[in-house]
């Protein structure tokens, strides 16, 4: 054999093999690592999408979480204000019902100051109607009495 034929036949062996592995074997690996490459750049994909949901979930929970909180604080300033204004009117109500027990223990003392004037009053005329009776000696009589009693109570 010749050395050229065999390298001419090598050369065919070698270009036939590349023509089979170019139409049957190539064609497969180039669609496997175009679809792991396709199936990689989705994972980025969904990835970053993801990640960018879960920022703007954040951003979205921390607004959320500020304007809740000054919710509630506005609340507890009112609920605060609510209490003060309750405290206040039964403060209010308290001296009210105060004053008006003091007003009427003060009329009832003054009742009783009058009251207790007219017995002791009755009690002075009596005393002096008997002293005067006991003086004179002699007995008088309910009209007598009464009317002398009426006098001594204009008089005094």
């Amino acid at each position: 054999m010749n050395l050229n034929a065999t390298l001419f036949i090598q050369f065919l062996v070698f270009f036939i093999f590349i023509g089979f592995t170019k139409k049957f074997i190539w064609p497969p690996l180039i669609k496997a690592l175009d679809d792991r490459k396709k199936k990689i750049a989705d994972i980025l994909a969904a990835a970053n999408s993801e990640k960018e949901k879960v920022s703007y979930d954040r951003k979205r929970i921390q607004k959320e979480l500020i304007a809740t909180h000054e919710e509630n604080k506005n609340r507890i300033n009112l609920t605060e204000k609510q209490c003060k204004l309750m405290i206040e009117k039964s403060k209010k109500k308290a001296t009210e019902e105060a004053n008006i027990i003091l007003y009427n223990a003060r009329v009832e003392i003054i009742k009783q100051i009058n009251i207790a004037r007219e017995n002791l009053h009755n009690e002075i005329v009596n005393l002096a109607i008997k002293s005067a009776e006991k003086i004179l000696n002699n007995k008088i009589t309910i009209e007598v009495n009464s009317s002398l009693l009426n006098q001594l109570k204009i008089e005094l």
